[in-house]
């Protein structure tokens, strides 16, 4: 009885870490094409200065940036990216930038 037990949390832990894993590697496709002044800010939800949000960059057209993560909230959209320099932040939807797979 143990043995099954074990057998079947072992599978849903291989299908939870599995599906996590999924997600990242998907996120991590989008490219980003940054289109005027956007800023870079530090927590992922929309607002500003007055909801305690800081922006740490602020890109210009033609800047890189990599993907790392994806995150919805309510009402937008952030993409957790890494900056050339190493700095990591989030870009909010409604930003100058466009995204594609």
């Amino acid at each position: 009885m143990w043995k099954r037990i074990r057998v079947f949390a072992v599978a849903l832990i291989g299908v939870v870490v599995g599906s996590v894993f999924y997600d990242r590697h998907e996120d991590r496709l989008y490219r980003i094409s940054i289109k005027g002044d956007t800023p870079v800010m530090l927590q992922p939800y929309s607002g500003g200065a007055v909801d305690g949000n800081q922006i740490i960059e602020v890109l210009h057209p033609g800047d890189v940036v990599k993907v790392l993560d994806l995150r919805y909230g309510k009402g937008y959209l952030a993409f957790k990216v890494r900056l050339v320099d190493g700095k990591q932040g989030y870009l909010i939807s409604g930003s100058s930038f466009s995204f594609s797979r």
